[in-house]
């Protein structure tokens, strides 16, 4: 169970990280498409953080305490590079950066935790499946 847990824990990290992201580049964003595609990213995070939560939650856990040192960081350098730089090009390949990071983080869990229930693999498999249409509809702005 505990190998589970690891794994949904990061699920869960990577999709509130992701949300937290998207909310803080969102008022840097003048392109409306741009805004809808990441607007739809941000639901997606959503679901995955819900659908990681309440799976823990069937097993008697909670999912893990942002670490607000790394989401105060995040923010800092998101909000100063928006700040240079708040380009429809920029701001793709911020966001491009990002769920190329979330793709090789939840890839090792799943390396990590081979063991984990099915239920848990399929989701780790469809964030990053999730992921990576992110970044294929992303490249239209670069």
């Amino acid at each position: 169970m505990e190998k589970n847990t690891h794994l949904l824990g990061s699920i869960y990290e990577n999709a509130k990280m992701g949300e937290s992201a998207i909310n803080t580049i969102l008022p840097s964003v003048e392109n409306m498409e741009l805004r809808g595609e990441l607007y739809k990213q941000r639901e997606g995070y959503r679901n995955f953080a819900l659908t990681a939560a309440k799976e823990l939650a069937k097993n008697q856990e909670q999912p893990p305490k942002t670490n607000l040192l790394n989401e105060a960081g995040a923010y800092i350098g998101i909000r100063m590079n928006t700040l240079r730089d708040n380009s429809n090009s920029h701001i793709a390949e911020m966001t491009i950066n990002g769920s190329t990071m979330g793709i090789i983080q939840i890839t090792k869990k799943i390396k990590d935790f081979p063991e984990s229930d099915l239920k848990s693999l399929d989701l780790a498999k469809n964030v990053i499946t999730f992921e990576q249409h992110n970044i294929d509809n992303l490249k239209n702005y670069l």
